[in-house]
């Protein structure tokens, strides 16, 4: 008895598959699409973006409760590479993790109004940097990992 449960099953399945098999290839609009929204059920507002677009992609994560804190993440896919960008409820970049133009990684701290104050990343001979800023946005120091 347990033997054709389980054939009856697995015959089941097997049939489920083909009318998704073929939903898909007649309606391909339903499974791929540029763009997927989700938005929070109490609030109505936007809480996950998946997007893609002329080669670039990227996914929105915000908060909902835009009366106490309109902060998000951006995780996005451009040409020269990943990168993320986190916002303060300001809607000011408050740090980021973005490639350089030499394809190293860097990493950037920013105040409040989204002015830069650190950086860490690579300099132009590929020696570890990292920078500070005063709280003008003018160079205070820098130091190379570079052993002199």
């Amino acid at each position: 008895m347990k033997q054709y449960i389980t054939g009856l099953f697995s015959g089941a399945c097997l049939v489920t598959s083909v009318f998704f098999f073929i939903a898909a290839k007649g309606y391909p609009e339903i499974i791929k699409t540029n763009e997927i929204q989700v938005y929070d059920k109490t609030t109505g507002k936007l809480a996950l973006h998946l997007f893609v677009d002329d080669g670039s992609g990227g996914l929105i994560v915000s908060r909902t409760d835009e009366k106490r804190n309109s902060s998000k993440i951006v995780l996005g896919c451009e040409s020269n590479g990943g990168s993320v960008a986190i916002y303060n409820s300001k809607n000011k970049i408050v740090g980021g993790l973005v490639p350089d133009t030499n394809d190293g990684g860097t990493l950037t701290l920013n105040n409040e109004f989204g002015e830069n104050r650190c950086y860490l990343g690579a300099d132009n001979k590929n020696n570890g940097l990292i920078q500070l800023f005063d709280s003008y946005g003018y160079f205070g120091w820098q130091e190379s990992g570079k052993n002199n």
